[in-house]
């Protein structure tokens, strides 16, 4: 079945072309933002919860360039942990690149039950990679990084999507069924 999210970065009421140019949120700040959303009124999301598409986490390049959400998990952590404290149910969705820093320590066990993991793979092969994201040939190592995250996420239990570009679609679900 065919899944859609709704293109956010936080819940929010910002028109979507001045969310790339918001400042960086404290831990505090994002979690008024997703508390006002679930306070709003035209914000049901019925008995359980069925219609609530989640909070989405993302960093965006304008905002913190050669950032990814994986270089921000302590905040990032604090605040999901904070929001199910006092929300039940709320579903997140982090999208990532899949490549962390190699400052990150990559610590599967701290990060079961964060929520789903959306990673961008873009592409189906190495050369179409470094197409779709205009990189370098230093590309075709970062499509085999992301390719490795996808499969130890899983490993780890963890829930994962990957992400391809349109015209990548049949190909990319090749690479994930083989």
């Amino acid at each position: 079945t065919e899944t859609w999210r709704p293109p956010l970065l936080w819940p929010t009421t910002l028109d979507p072309k001045t969310i790339a140019q918001q400042p960086s949120m404290s831990v505090d700040q994002a979690l008024e933002v997703i508390h006002q959303h679930y306070s709003n009124e035209d914000q049901f999301v019925g008995g359980m919860g069925e219609s609530d598409a989640g909070v989405i986490l993302a960093t965006t390049t304008t905002a913190s360039p050669n950032t990814d959400l994986l270089d921000c998990l302590d905040p990032v952590t604090s605040l999901i942990q904070q929001v199910k404290q006092e929300r039940h149910g709320v579903p997140f969705l982090l999208q990532t690149a899949g490549i962390p820093s190699e400052s990150v320590v990559v610590d599967w066990a701290a990060w079961q039950g964060l929520g789903t993991w959306q990673v961008s793979l873009y592409a189906a092969s190495p050369p179409k990679y470094q197409q779709a994201t205009g990189g370098s040939a230093a590309a075709a190592a970062a499509f085999g990084q992301v390719c490795q995250f996808l499969i130890e996420a899983h490993e780890h239990g963890m829930a994962v999507e990957a992400t391809v570009v349109a015209s990548q679609a049949a190909e990319g679900r090749d690479l994930a069924l083989s």
